[in-house]
């Protein structure tokens, strides 16, 4: 008799049906779950400041900004949660109940040890699909470090690298400015000795 193995490919719809009732997110790459992971108080706090900055300078134009509980669909077999996504102009969604966003001009993510690489590689790459895709931040939680990515013509990528709190970055895809001393407000650093 034959052993019964468990299923280890599920379709898109098998995962968008399961996603709505599951306390636990996951994001979704080609028939396979990824787990979404419990996140730090730092990273929390860096969300929480990003969120409020970005608020405050776009909630009087036609800017969008959507946290952590909003799917991104990046291509037909590969929805995530990014930690925090932006539209400039009108959001796009795949379905009436507006769940998931298809049209983020402005990604960012809070780089955690257990998906740092993820973040920086397959994630990155694959993001870079989606054509209204213009900037990308990657934020260190660990110490002061932002790396900010903008789309350039012919679909190269200008990184720009950010280290010290009194730094600000321009963000063109939404017309925002922030500082790392805003981003960083309240987040316990270690202490350089």
């Amino acid at each position: 008799m034959a052993a019964i193995l468990p299923k280890t490919y599920i379709t898109v719809d098998e995962y968008l049906a399961a996603e709505e009732i599951s306390e636990l997110k996951h994001e979704y790459y080609d028939g396979k779950l990824l787990p979404r992971l419990g996140i730090s108080e730092s990273h929390c706090i860096i969300c929480g400041n990003l969120i409020g900055l970005l608020y405050r300078q776009t909630r009087k134009r036609d800017c969008r900004i959507y946290t952590s509980g909003m799917m991104v669909k990046v291509s037909n077999n590969h929805y995530v949660y990014s930690d925090l996504a932006a539209v400039y102009g009108q959001s796009f969604f795949e379905q009436v109940d507006q769940k998931i966003l298809l049209n983020p001009n402005l990604i960012v993510e809070v780089l955690s040890p257990s998906t740092e690489g993820y973040d920086r590689g397959a994630k990155f790459e694959n993001y870079r699909s989606i054509p209204s895709f213009q900037e990308y931040i990657l934020i260190a939680q660990d110490r002061i470090y932002l790396e900010h990515h903008v789309r350039q013509p012919e679909s190269s990528w200008l990184l720009t690298e950010y280290t010290q709190l009194t730094d600000k970055i321009q963000l063109p895809s939404i017309d925002c400015t922030l500082s790392l001393a805003d981003i960083y407000e309240k987040v316990d650093l270690p202490v350089d000795e």
